[in-house]
């Protein structure tokens, strides 16, 4: 049987050897590698290159500044006693002024009770009307009863403090119906004396005082 001269022309071209492709590859192979080398060998010097190049740039550290003419020490330094002029132990305590005490007289003392009795007596009297003599009598009496120097006629800088005793006693000899009002008036008026003439209150030791007779009437 014999070919037919059509088959024969369409007859794919067998491929070349492998022989003659991989001459070609490498041939192309070669080219690429002289064309890169370059390019590898100028990368890899650059590179060699660059840590050369590098600048190395210092900050310097600020300037502390200076002290005062005046002072010696440096000013980061924490402060000592000696700068302190309150902690220095050569310092005069004679050259500070001296504190003021608080000086009350013993007559003023003596009319702020006064007005203390005169204040309630018109109370008193208000409620009470004439039998308010009699009440001022026998508080008086438990009042000298505790301090037998007391008395309301002649009251002295000493005595004066009575007056914190005298009424609450007067309350209590008061009729049961009076004394709601008069408690309210003595503690009004303890509570005035405390917040105004609290200093010489202190100074003659009577603020405890006060405080036992405002809270005594207050319950």
């Amino acid at each position: 049987m014999t070919r037919s001269p059509v088959l024969k022309l369409i007859t794919p071209k067998p491929p070349e050897s492998p022989e003659t492709t991989s001459d070609a590859a490498k041939e192309l192979l070669a080219q690429l590698q002289g064309i890169l080398k370059p390019a590898r060998n100028a990368a890899s010097t650059h590179a060699s290159d660059l840590p050369a190049r590098v600048k190395r740039v210092f900050i310097a550290p600020s300037r502390r500044p200076s002290p005062p003419a005046h002072s010696s020490r440096d000013p980061y330094e924490s402060p000592t006693k000696l700068d302190n002029p309150l902690l220095d132990p050569d310092r005069d305590e004679s050259a500070s002024p001296p504190q003021r005490a608080v000086q009350v007289p013993h007559e003023d003392l003596l009319r702020l009770f006064d007005r203390l009795y005169r204040s309630f007596r018109q109370e008193l009297f208000a409620q009470c009307g004439g039998g308010c003599e009699a009440i001022i009598r026998r508080a008086e009496q438990r009042v000298r009863f505790l301090d037998p120097d007391f008395d309301l006629q002649s009251l002295t800088p000493s005595t004066a403090p009575g007056i914190l005793d005298l009424l609450p006693a007067i309350v209590s000899e008061a009729p049961f119906l009076k004394r709601f009002r008069l408690r309210k008036s003595v503690s009004l008026l303890m509570s005035d004396l405390y917040n105004n003439h609290y200093d010489a209150l202190e100074v003659h030791h009577l603020i405890e005082k006060v405080e036992q007779t405002y809270y005594h009437l207050k319950r």
